[in-house]
């Protein structure tokens, strides 16, 4: 895990902690650390939001554009308005999906430790590893989602609730 942190990420976490209700551009030469900021400070926030890079060889058209601001909609609304755990979201999705949520869980210490062995044995022989430490941190981080920001400073109204959202969308996904 690496602990150096970018020196705008304080800076930029009480900024987006104002939670204002518009879209946040991070611009600058190729190559300097707008990438890692931007993932410093989403570790940071606690509150949804939704990432996405416009660094392609041609710039992105206003179709581009539209298909964020879409995304941004597709997870307010799945919040539903209301707080809902990480446990409260996996099971939603399993409902939605006809399956039994997870139940078999692991000791964080010692799986932390051994992807820790397959995340070094993996770079050893040049490999990409399958699993890291950073998303073994991720997956079990204690985190809430809330909707209601977006609700009240775009007047957005929700179409569904928790489980109803993850239906249509699992019913919408191609299989």
């Amino acid at each position: 895990m690496n602990n150096f942190e970018r020196s705008l990420v304080p800076l930029l976490v009480r900024e987006f902690e104002k939670q204002q209700p518009v879209f946040q551009v991070l611009t600058g030469p190729r190559q300097v650390g707008k990438t890692t900021i931007a993932q410093q400070v989403m570790d940071k926030l606690p509150f949804p939001f939704v990432y996405a890079s416009a660094d392609s060889p041609l710039p992105p058209g206003p179709e581009w554009i539209e298909t964020q601001w879409r995304r941004a909609e597709v997870e307010a609304d799945r919040s539903g308005g209301a707080f809902h755990t990480l446990n409260e979201i996996i099971e939603s999705i399993c409902s939605a999906l006809g399956r039994k949520p997870p139940r078999f869980s692991l000791p964080i210490s010692p799986t932390r430790a051994l992807v820790g062995l397959v995340e070094k044995g993996s770079r050893s022989i040049g490999l990409k590893p399958p699993v890291t430490r950073e998303m073994i941190d991720k997956y079990t981080e204690d985190i809430a989602v809330d909707g209601n920001l977006i609700q009240k400073e775009l007047g957005f109204v929700p179409q569904y609730d928790l489980h109803t959202g993850w239906e249509e969308t699992i019913r919408e996904m191609p299989r």
